[in-house]
């Protein structure tokens, strides 16, 4: 029995390999014509922009690809359509953000290469793209932990010290004050003895956001330990310094934790550093405001590191 020949159109043509492939890839692929018109979405694309290919394909390409920096705010399309028109590739770098049919801001990279016509010139551009949005803030939560205290959000120990550090060695010690201020939670192990590590660690958060209140920008606060703080007041006169140590003391001296019926008083302990100019080494400037600090634990009040 002869087979039935095949038609010359089937009524769903088999997708090529070309297909195939482009619709696997897990990133965004465009392609789009130089004169600003969409001529290819691939799903990853569509899910991307929030809309279906045959709309895109109706719509500018401005319309449809809003893609600015993510600190600047400047459009980035125009710099790419422009890098494609000279026959070069154009990269999105590492500050492009994807706004979505939705509103929605997606951080993105990718890169996008030329399509030369016949004549040499280029005439179409495709781009791939993908979404770090979720990994670049695991990045930057990482790095945020890598230099703060998870519970108080204040800067952890290394930090504050390598910033210290950096500081006392450059060459502001001869034209930029500066005092060291070390903080003891004396309530902190009365709290927590008596109530629980939960108190303590509301405690602590409770003083380190009294204490970003009544901060400049310019100063650092970091945890020293479990219950010491320690804060840099940087371009600060030995008397300005002073006068802003006798208020943060204040402020804190009159702080109570309430827990449940129960109010403790934040006792503090404070100790205060003039850092001089001949002064090139870290520990030397930690060593006097521990000293101070434990001056002022056994006498109560602020103390003053005498040089």
């Amino acid at each position: 029995m002869a087979s039935k020949s095949r038609p010359d159109t089937d009524p769903i043509a088999p997708a090529s390999a070309a297909e195939v492939a482009l619709n696997a890839l897990p990133g965004a692929v465009l392609r789009f014509g130089l004169d600003g018109r969409i001529s290819l979405l691939n799903p990853a694309a569509e899910r991307m922009l929030g809309m279906g290919e045959n709309d895109a394909l109706a719509r500018p390409l401005a319309d449809i690809l809003q893609l600015v920096g993510h600190k600047d705010r400047l459009p980035l399309l125009p710099p790419l359509l422009h890098d494609l028109s000279q026959g070069n590739l154009a990269s999105l770098g590492d500050q492009a953000c994807l706004i979505t049919q939705e509103g929605l801001e997606l951080e993105v990279e990718g890169q996008a290469a030329p399509i030369f016509a016949a004549d040499g010139r280029a005439s179409e551009g495709v781009l791939l793209m993908r979404d770090v949005t979720e990994a670049r803030e695991q990045q930057r939560k990482q790095a945020w932990l890598a230099e703060h205290d998870a519970l108080t959000g204040a800067m952890n120990r290394q930090a504050f010290e390598d910033r210290l550090a950096r500081v006392i060695n450059s060459k502001r010690a001869s034209e930029y004050p500066m005092t060291l201020l070390v903080i003891g939670l004396d309530s902190y192990d009365a709290v927590r003895s008596r109530e629980g590590q939960s108190a303590g660690n509301e405690l602590l958060i409770q003083i380190v956001r009294l204490l970003q209140t009544r901060l400049r920008d310019t100063d650092s606060i970091g945890r020293l330990d479990e219950a010491q703080l320690g804060i840099t007041l940087a371009a600060c006169p030995d008397d300005v310094a002073e006068r802003i140590a006798r208020t943060l003391y204040d402020s804190l001296s009159q702080h109570k934790l309430h827990w449940g019926k129960v109010e403790y008083p934040a006792d503090i302990s404070m100790g205060v550093v003039h850092i001089p100019p001949n002064w090139e080494t870290l520990d030397r400037v930690m060593d006097a405001g521990q000293a101070a600090c434990a001056q002022s634990h056994a006498g109560r009040g602020i103390a003053i590191y005498a040089n």
